[in-house]
């Protein structure tokens, strides 16, 4: 890559803030280098969302894979969460083993003193 990885993580961020429509219908969030699109509207709307994504990042010289970017539908996977807008309400679902590596992950940051595990279990919970 041509890029650090700090770097891509501030211009992927960057420009999925950009693509934010003012209305508040369309939003591209990022995670690292992966991002994930997300609107209220139409299959339609929201597929021609997805291209202007995708073309928006191919212009910026970051091409996004086709296999990575699905087309339009209420659930998905992505950075190991399942999300689904199926249904009443939404809802994100994640395995135990990705809340685990979290919890360890967390927990091995020191920030005036040691942060343990069983604290961060309730916070959490609540992903």
């Amino acid at each position: 890559s041509r890029w650090s990885s700090s770097a891509m993580n501030a211009i992927v961020h960057a420009v999925a803030k950009s693509l934010r429509r003012a209305d508040g219908r369309a939003r591209v969030v990022s995670y690292c280098d992966d991002t994930l699109g997300y609107m209220v509207g139409t299959r339609a709307e929201a597929d021609a969302f997805r291209l202007s994504v995708i073309r928006r990042f191919s212009a910026l010289g970051l091409p996004m894979a086709e296999a990575k970017c699905p087309p339009p539908d209420t659930s998905i996977q992505w950075i190991g969460l399942s999300i689904s807008t199926a249904g009443p309400e939404a809802t994100i679902g994640y395995a135990p083993a990705l809340a685990e590596s979290l919890e360890q992950e967390l927990a091995s940051v020191t920030v005036r003193g040691a942060v343990s595990p069983p604290p961060l279990r309730r916070p959490l919970g609540r992903l």
